[in-house]
């Protein structure tokens, strides 16, 4: 049989006369309003099983068989929550580093450069060895994924927002607690709060949907992807703004420290920021899922007005304007990230998100393993923890180029395709 792409459908029939089906669909707002997709049409290939000819409901119909894939609610919501954990207890952690800086300077009596590559390193094992909290960090995220197609945008906001949560609420404890036992003492807490990695992980169950057939699963990292121009310029992105995620976490108190701020208000500039971070995710998750314009540019709009607001952080000298620019920051740093792992799937692919994820995170180790000490530099050179926040905002600047990049050349394919398959329905047309 064949399909109006021109590629050849298959049906055979099982011993239980039930007609196997496998071919290709042709994803777009018009066919079938998947929003995950309407703003560029995916090929996409499909194997679906057990559909009975004579049964062609909407479940069933081998039009809409691909919607099968994914639960969209369920118990997807239970890996949610347990992802949401596991954001909190991983990335959450590392971004608390700055509220031990200032001690490990005084402890170790060393210059901001050195201190800051323990936390680089750390973050770098994070993304290069995919040792240590990438181990629980990477499944969970690819987990929500397996789950969530037309909300995918919600429950990765969701699902990502366990980190501002646990920012929020454990920031000030972590400081308490160095105050009352030493940073030593401290780490030890945080050890025994870390093997709540363990109940999440017992949570979380694969989503079991068509298995594909026999010699038709890819490999376990996709190495073709290196030859798609927009993925490139979408890793290129990843690698600029990762400087972003963890140089104000972990300059943002010394820097108010230096002006004057006593720690435990200065510890509170994290705990404002993990609040907006928050209310940024939620709130861009929410207008993403309403597909009013497509995921890359709403991120690029983000990413511009982050830029704004960390360029302006250096100039503020009072606690009332580092707090409003805190909060400012805070929002829109929870409104890009919200998007990251949605403009990754739009760009590669959801069959080909682990391979996509584990790429860019390959790369964004290199940014992380670099961004913390150059800022230090910056920070020795010039006596001053503002300047750490223009590395920030210049890569930003940098980033936002490569990501309306990718956005062309996802145009550029999109058309192609879209003139492939009229070329194939007009030859079919002409044929029949």
């Amino acid at each position: 049989m064949k399909t109006s792409d021109g590629d050849q459908q298959g049906t055979s029939e099982n011993s239980e006369g039930v007609t196997n089906y496998t071919g290709r669909y042709w994803s777009d707002r018009a066919d079938n309003k998947y929003k995950g997709d309407w703003q560029r049409d995916v090929w996409a290939e499909i194997s679906w099983e057990t559909v009975k000819p004579a049964a062609m409901s909407p479940w069933n119909c081998p039009q809409l068989a691909h919607r099968r894939i994914h639960a969209d609610g369920g118990y997807g919501w239970v890996v949610v929550a347990s992802c949401f954990a596991v954001t909190g207890l991983t990335a959450a952690m590392i971004k608390s580093f700055g509220v031990f800086f200032v001690d490990f300077q005084d402890y170790f009596n060393e210059p901001a450069t050195t201190v800051s590559w323990v936390s680089s390193i750390c973050v770098a094992v994070f993304h290069l060895a995919c040792l240590g909290m990438s181990l629980a960090w990477v499944p969970a995220q690819s987990m929500v994924n397996q789950y969530f197609s037309e909300r995918r945008a919600l429950a990765n906001a969701l699902a990502s927002s366990g980190e501002c949560v646990f920012i929020f609420s454990l920031t000030p404890v972590f400081q308490w607690l160095i105050t009352i036992m030493s940073w030593r003492g401290a780490m030890l807490i945080i050890a025994g709060i870390q093997l709540n990695l363990c109940v999440c992980g017992a949570l979380m169950r694969p989503y079991r949907h068509v298995e594909p057939r026999p010699g038709t699963r890819g490999p376990l990292l996709d190495l073709s992807l290196l030859r798609l121009p927009e993925f490139i310029c979408s890793a290129i992105f990843s690698l600029l703004t990762v400087l972003a995620f963890f140089v104000p976490s972990i300059y943002l108190i010394p820097f108010a420290q230096s002006n004057g701020v006593d720690q435990l208000s200065a510890t509170f500039l994290v705990s404002y920021w993990a609040i907006t971070d928050l209310t940024g995710r939620l709130s861009c998750g929410w207008l993403a899922n309403l597909a009013l314009v497509k995921n890359i540019q709403l991120l690029a709009v983000m990413v511009a007005i982050l830029t704004v607001g960390l360029l302006l952080m250096p100039s503020a000298t009072s606690y009332t304007l580092m707090v409003a620019l805190s909060c400012f920051c805070g929002f829109f740093f929870g409104a890009m990230t919200s998007l990251l792992i949605t403009v990754l799937i739009d760009v590669v692919g959801v069959s080909k998100v682990d391979s996509g994820l584990g790429i860019s995170m390959l790369l964004r180790g290199f940014g992380c393993l670099c961004g913390p000490p150059l800022a230090g530099l910056l920070v020795d050179a010039t006596a001053d923890f503002g300047s750490s926040f223009y590395l920030t905002g210049g890569s930003l600047v940098v980033s936002v180029v490569f990501l309306l990049l990718a956005d062309f050349f996802m145009k550029r394919n999109h058309q192609r395709s879209r003139r492939e398959d009229q070329q194939a329905v007009g030859t079919e047309g002409a044929q029949g």
